[in-house]
């Protein structure tokens, strides 16, 4: 090589020089690392894809399950107990096929709340039975099925009275069919009790035992005493209305009597629409009180004046005297 082209070379190497220094000083090191860490990130990522893409690509094992497909690899020891771990070789399997609930619901006539045997996975299973078992522990005879279902629910309601209404609530035209036939001429909607999932049992005790409460009082106005009879806290209202109608009998002799209002587990409510002497009985006393106030409201009453409640589940025999708006 001659001198001039040594120059030449020496020149070129020297632009060379200063040109990446210029670029090394122009880029913060930083960034040259971020760069080759987001080089070496890719690479390393391109080859996890690549070695997932291939058919032979490595499994984790897992204790054998006996599922198609599978192929023991190994073997593991897990508390003394030697385990054959598999690998996957064949396709992948379906889902297994989603679990359904099936349930039954048992209710009686005194009580207050409903038993739900759920969670049954098949339609071939005890749930009836099972229902029926609990209601008969609390109540003992009388318990009768009143639903059947699965994978829904179904919502309870309650009267004014006390009285239980159900209805499956994936059908909204029997849902809306209840409801009216639960509140029938009454102001008040029903109250809605609880809604069941056919996955869960209800198992309440005896506390849901009704209690009833039934009054009584003069039927012919011209020989009215201005007073409501109550007998409260009995087992059955047969047994409630029976000892307010010899009430009123007895303190009102040779006057027709008729039964008034009545309740299972909730309360009475006399009140003045205006200047008529009434009652009316609902599932809490806050209800009570608003279905007296609706009542009022419907009929245009000139005044609306609420007196004592009376609980359905405190026992004893009253006289309510309208006049004072008291009882003795």
């Amino acid at each position: 090589m001659t001198l001039a082209a040594r120059a030449s070379s020496s020149m070129i190497s020297n632009q060379q020089a200063e040109a990446n220094e210029r670029f090394s000083l122009s880029v913060p090191s930083g960034v040259i690392m971020r760069t080759l860490i987001q080089t070496f990130s890719m690479g390393i990522c391109a080859l996890v894809l690549a070695a997932i893409a291939q058919p032979g690509a490595a499994q984790s094992p897992y204790p054998c399950s006996n599922a198609p497909g599978e192929r023991v690899v190994g073997m593991t020891n897990s508390g003394g107990v030697t385990v054959p771990l598999c690998v996957q070789d064949g396709p992948p399997q379906p889902p297994p096929p989603p679990v359904t609930t099936h349930a039954a619901l048992a209710w009686h006539p005194d009580a207050s709340d409903v038993w739900v045997d759920g969670n049954w996975n098949g339609p071939n299973n005890g749930a009836q039975e099972g229902a029926l078992a609990m209601c008969a522990r609390v109540m003992g005879e009388g318990c009768v099925v009143g639903a059947v279902w699965n994978d829904s629910s179904q919502q309870i309601y309650r009267n004014d009275r006390g009285e239980l209404w159900i209805a499956w609530t994936y059908d909204k035209a029997k849902v809306a069919q209840v409801e009216a036939e639960c509140q029938g001429k009454t102001v008040l909607p029903c109250e809605k009790v609880v809604k069941i999932h056919s996955s869960y049992d209800r198992d309440p005790g005896p506390e849901v035992r009704k209690r009833y409460l039934g009054s009584a009082w003069v039927a012919d106005v011209k020989q009215d005493d201005g007073k409501l009879y109550i007998a409260s806290g009995e087992p059955s209202l047969a047994a409630a209305q029976t000892k307010a109608m010899a009430a009123c009998s007895a303190a009102n002799p040779g006057a027709t009597c008729e039964a008034a209002a009545w309740t299972g587990d909730g309360y009475l409510q006399p009140y003045f629409l205006g200047e008529r002497a009434v009652s009316t009985a609902h599932t809490s006393s806050k209800r009570a009180a608003q279905a007296a106030k609706a009542i009022c409201k419907r009929e245009k009453a000139k005044s609306c004046t609420l007196q004592k409640q009376y609980s359905a589940r405190e026992p004893g025999l009253f006289v309510h005297d309208f006049l004072s708006g008291r009882s003795r």
